[in-house]
């Protein structure tokens, strides 16, 4: 479901239960953002995320409250980031690449300035993809060369301020053939979705840039952002 079974349960910690949240899913990777200092380990998948620059902040209040703790950036930090190793970590290299990113995180004020929360977009966005929250004009998920293939949900009300909530970004190439992003506040009774333009299946969005939280090669990391959990696959069919 949209709560992705926090009403109930913990937040998953494996392959399999992160998919079972998510029907039609295939979570390959996660991160529990539950760090206090350093890189963010993650819960699975192989891939440790390397924090580096300034800015970071650790052991925020999460939305689960306890042991619940999420991760972010101060505002104008340039330079803040957790990257991966690899630049094929989460690389959409072929026409048949789809994506899934799902995360819990709130919004404690609008966004100051344009930045994003996570992806792997080249500088100038000359190819790739990123989610982010823009100027606060715009909750995104940018695709493509020059975000030619992206979904947007227009205005404020995509960024739910103050509310915990789930965020689900798909690039979905066998279903309906477009990228799509939803929010939902935790126990709320209603989603916020947006698909974007149709045509995406002759495109690839492959770049040799970084997979990163925060500060990546297009844009710096959003400020007044908290991620208490992330959960990424890529692949055929995911």
């Amino acid at each position: 479901d949209a709560d992705m079974g926090l009403s109930s349960h913990s937040y998953p910690t494996t392959a399999a239960e992160a998919s079972a949240a998510i029907p039609g899913a295939t979570l390959t990777h996660g991160w529990l953002c539950d760090e206090l200092s350093g890189d963010m380990v993650p819960a699975f998948g192989a891939d440790t995320l390397v924090a580096s620059g300034t800015g970071l902040i650790y052991g925020e209040p999460g939305p689960r409250g306890g042991r619940d703790r999420a991760l972010g950036f101060t505002t104008g930090a340039a330079t803040g980031k957790f990257s991966a190793g690899a630049a094929a970590l989460f690389d959409i290299a072929a026409n048949t690449d789809e994506l899934v990113v799902a995360w819990v995180g709130t919004w404690i004020a609008l966004p100051t300035a344009f930045g994003a929360i996570c992806g792997k977009a080249s500088a100038a966005f000359a190819n790739g993809w990123a989610i982010g929250g823009t100027n606060g004009a715009a909750l995104s998920l940018g695709l493509g060369p020059g975000d030619t293939f992206g979904a947007n949900i227009a205005g404020t009300s995509g960024f739910l301020v103050g509310l915990p909530h789930v965020g689900i970004a798909v690039i979905d190439r066998s279903g309906t053939d477009t990228a799509r992003i939803g929010v939902r506040a935790l126990g709320g009774s209603s989603s916020i979705v947006s698909s974007g333009a149709t045509g995406i299946n002759g495109n690839a969005a492959s770049t040799a840039s970084i997979f990163t939280i925060g500060r990546g090669d297009w844009v710096s990391g959003n400020d007044n952002f908290r991620l208490a959990a992330l959960y990424v696959g890529k692949g055929t069919g995911v």
